[in-house]
């Protein structure tokens, strides 16, 4: 499975924000902090899932501000609308390659962990520059390689060995200098790239996360189709695998992306 599919249907959509809202929890603020969001400010967050980036700008902007979740998925948009009744916050349905959103509509233009995954990534980033009001900032972050990350190297290990191919792995292998070239070049302006370490934190039910984690991806059909024996292998797999950052609270490990920041000559 290549990264380029990543679509959720039937149950994962609510999986995903239960799930991954908490390994990208870390993510997201940095992602806020660098955006620079003030007290009515107009947000774009491309590629906006469940909404937990969209909700944190929300609250950023305050009343005043708007916040546009944009994302192809009718799956993810309709968990969104769920658990975020912010009323600042408009969602739309449509692919990041062809925004219908007119020129200079915004303060701050953010896409999480949503680059790696779209078909190409030039289309989709001059549309992010075009959408930028002057001074606007763009915010994009991808995942750093597999080998700097302690929780999704053994993830995607596991589902290798038990799907038999791999999967997701060019998720990891999205090129920041040539988001921030693209950027740089669209905004008419330099871009920096910054690489940030955040920590997963999960108390409580450790091996219900690490299989609930797994379910809320693409992935999830072919690992159903495995039953218990499929869960246990996979369960064991990452336990044995986090031994070091596991303690009587839980887990603390660390996961790591870049993010790529420009602003709008």
């Amino acid at each position: 499975m290549s990264a380029s599919t990543f679509q959720l249907s039937d149950d994962a959509p609510t999986r995903y924000e239960r799930y991954v809202a908490p390994v990208m929890a870390s993510f997201v603020e940095r992602v806020i902090e660098r955006a620079e969001l003030r007290e009515g400010d107009a947000v774009l967050d491309v590629a906006c899932g469940t909404g937990f980036v969209a909700r944190r700008a929300a609250e950023a902007v305050g009343p005043g501000g708007r916040v546009t979740g944009l994302d192809l998925n009718a799956g993810m948009l309709g968990a969104a609308r769920r658990f975020s009744p912010a009323a600042n916050i408009e969602w739309t349905e449509a692919s990041a390659l062809e925004v219908p959103l007119p020129d200079a509509s915004f303060n701050a233009v953010l896409c999480q962990q949503g680059i790696q995954f779209f078909p190409e990534r030039t289309r989709p980033l001059r549309e992010m520059a075009r959408l930028a009001n002057v001074g606007g900032r763009v915010v994009v972050t991808c995942f750093r390689p597999l080998e700097v990350q302690p929780y999704f190297g053994p993830q995607l290990a596991a589902f290798e060995r038990l799907l038999g191919a791999p999967v997701l792995a060019d998720a990891f292998a999205c090129p920041p200098e040539e988001i921030r070239a693209t950027l740089a070049d669209a905004l008419g302006c330099p871009a920096d790239t910054e690489a940030f370490e955040g920590i997963l934190h999960v108390a409580g039910d450790l091996e219900g996360f690490l299989w609930g984690h797994a379910l809320s991806l693409p992935v999830a059909p072919a690992l159903l189709a495995l039953g218990d024996t499929g869960r246990d292998r996979f369960v064991d797999a990452m336990l044995s695998a986090l031994t070091p950052y596991i303690s009587t609270s839980g887990i603390e490990v660390p996961v790591s992306t870049y993010l790529v920041v420009g602003r709008r000559a």
